[in-house]
């Protein structure tokens, strides 16, 4: 993977747009991707891709962020099957 230039992750369209575009940028699979976001819409949009969507109600605490990584974490081993 090589180095994403910032102004190319501005971009202007839906969450979905954007993250259609970083996925072909990076080569990451939604899959492997953890995203958070105040907008119900867009943690759904990321979530429909295959990404662990988290929302945000107040920010991004230490709390939250270890909630996302617990729930990507468990997502990931019911998906191999464990």
């Amino acid at each position: 993977m090589g180095y994403i230039e910032p102004l190319k992750l501005r971009m202007r369209g839906t969450t979905v747009d954007c993250l259609k575009v970083l996925r072909q940028e990076t080569g990451i699979a939604f899959t492997e991707t953890l995203y958070f976001d105040a907008d119900v819409a867009s943690v759904r949009g990321a979530e429909a891709l295959g990404a662990t969507g988290v929302r945000l109600r107040s920010g991004l605490s230490c709390a939250t962020l270890e909630s996302g990584l617990k729930a990507f974490e468990q997502r990931g081993m019911d998906s191999r099957g464990y």
